[in-house]
């Protein structure tokens, strides 16, 4: 339920935006209370993910939602892997837009080239998980 489309069909040439992607799932499920299609098999997720179906707007099950929300996990959980957020930093800079009442706006950039198996990772401060963690604490307790 949380592995991106494109994984499922070759888990060897996938790169960050698959992460992204499992991210916005999460996401989802803080904000509705359950996964999108939680009642669906693996077959139908398999099926919705090649007929490119898009997961549902969070607002059918929680209208509170803002626009703005709904619109960044919809970016975040693109079944295209072109048409998706593309870098944890655009996810950490639409959050901070949200949580300060600011216009989001994302710009989005390439991510680097998946490195071989033989190569070190790329690696993301403590920080910034916890900043996000943070920013989607507060954008949540905002809309209580």
């Amino acid at each position: 339920a949380y592995m991106a489309p494109e994984q499922m069909f070759d888990a060897h040439n996938v790169d960050v935006r698959a992460d992204i992607y499992s991210l916005g799932i999460v996401f989802y499920e803080m904000l509705a209370g359950e996964r999108p299609n939680a009642d669906d098999t693996a077959v139908q997720l398999m099926a919705k993910a090649v007929k490119g179906e898009p997961i549902p707007d969070v607002r059918t099950l929680r209208p509170e939602v803002s626009a703005a929300v709904a619109e960044l996990v919809s970016l975040m959980c693109a079944m295209k892997v072109d048409e998706r957020i593309s870098t944890p930093i655009e996810v950490t800079t639409a959050l901070s837009q949200i949580v300060h009442g600011h216009e989001v706006t994302i710009v989005r950039k390439r991510p680097s080239v998946m490195p071989k198996k033989s190569a070190p990772r790329e690696t993301y401060r403590a920080g910034d998980a916890a900043s996000l963690a943070a920013a989607v604490r507060r954008a949540r307790l905002r809309r209580r």
